[in-house]
């Protein structure tokens, strides 16, 4: 697996990677395991994503990134940014939002 990742580090049943400063978005995330070094599956559970659904994580990455310009530009504040970025997550309901960039 192909990786821009600084480390990986497993956690319970999480993998935890931490990413380069010079890649936008946050530093680290999460991704379930699926599968382990020797080959063998872990369960996990995957739930196919509504047409309606995709449209909200597609809204959601749109609204947070022009969010996110206007912050760089200084159009708003640190508080103003994370009660918008609340409020983006209430409306659109995004299930992604914690893999996005």
């Amino acid at each position: 697996m192909a990786t821009n990742a600084i480390f990986i580090r497993k956690i319970k049943e999480n993998i935890r990677f931490h990413l380069p400063p010079w890649l936008p978005g946050r530093r680290c995330f999460f991704m379930n395991i699926i599968e382990v070094k020797d080959g063998s599956p872990i369960k996990g559970e995957t739930e196919p994503m509504s047409e309606e659904q995709l449209q909200k994580e597609y809204d959601f990455y749109i609204a947070e990134s022009i969010v996110g310009m206007l912050y760089k530009e200084g159009k708003i504040t640190q508080d103003e940014l994370h009660k918008i970025s609340a409020l983006n997550r209430q409306k659109f309901s995004p299930k992604l939002a914690e893999i996005m960039p």
